[in-house]
This record gives structure tokens, sequence and C-alpha cells, in this order.
């Protein structure tokens, strides 16, 4: 009987402790990483993506054509802001706060993988059979729109 109230009082003091921690956002499952991406489709070029910290650090370079128009441009990523600006025009800039990762932090509670089905699902995607995509196992949604694969939280 003594051994569990003192369980059960310890359990009062340390759950609070524990509740209270928030779990760190990982936007992708693996710390660093150079992604080349080529578009299609309305939009014609490469990017480029480059990360760390797993994904809370991130540069994108595009270099592309939409609509007729050549577009290139940098946005990078770090903490709570977004930079953005065209090589082509050093003197010009954004510099944005990032909301999007405290939406993603309250909205995930830090399980990014079942946030990221949810909103799949919302937008009229469900899952599909998993498929090797470039040697990597990915995670696979179909919708109307197409289908999207996931390598470790990558778009693949």
């Amino acid at each position: 009987m003594k051994k569990l109230i003192v369980l059960t009082v310890s359990l009062f003091i340390i759950l609070p402790k524990l509740a209270g921690q928030e779990a760190t956002l990982k936007p992708y499952g693996i710390k660093s990483g150079i992604i080349e991406y080529s578009y299609s489709g309305d939009k014609v070029g490469k990017g480029t993506l480059y990360f760390d910290d797993y994904g809370m650090k991130s540069a994108m370079y595009t270099d592309a054509v939409a609509d007729g128009e050549k577009g290139k441009g940098w946005i990078v990523t770090f903490g709570d802001y977004q930079y953005i600006w065209d090589p082509d025009h050093p003197d010009e800039g954004l510099k944005l706060e990032n909301p999007i990762i405290t939406w993603l932090a309250e909205s995930s509670k830090g399980d990014l993988e079942s946030f990221t089905e949810s909103m799949f699902s919302k937008m009229g995607f469900s899952k599909a059979p998993d498929e090797t995509f470039l040697g990597k196992p990915c995670k696979v949604v179909k919708g109307d729109m197409g289908k999207v694969l996931t390598w470790n939280g990558i778009l693949m």
C-alpha cells in the first residue's frame, strides 16, 4: 500500500512537468539534405531545396517559367522569418514573419505525420498503397489532382 501511495504522488509531481514539455517540431525525418525538383505543367523549370535541422532551416532556389514569364528567386526560412529575393534584383527583397511554423506547431502538437495526412484528406486525397520512388519507400496519397509521394515528410 505504501508503494502505491508513493507511486501515485510521484505521478502527480512528474506528469504535469512532462505535459508542459513541447515536442520539438521536425518537418522532415532526416537532419539535412539537398533536393532537386523539376517542374512541369503551368510552371516549367527547376528548383533546389537545401535544408538543415530537420527542415527548420531551409533555402529554396527556383528558376522557372510560369505564364510566359521567367522567374528566379530564393526563399530562405530561418526561425520565425522568411527572406525572399530575386538575385537579378539584389536591392529588393522581403522579410516576412513565418506564421506557418507557429501554426504547424500548434495544430500538429508535434505529430506532423498525422497532421499532414489530415490536411491531404481535407483536400480530397485518400491514403494509397506505399510505393518505392528513387529507391526510397514513400507514403502515397491520391486524389483528383493526382498523387503525392512523401519520404520522411519530404515531398518527392
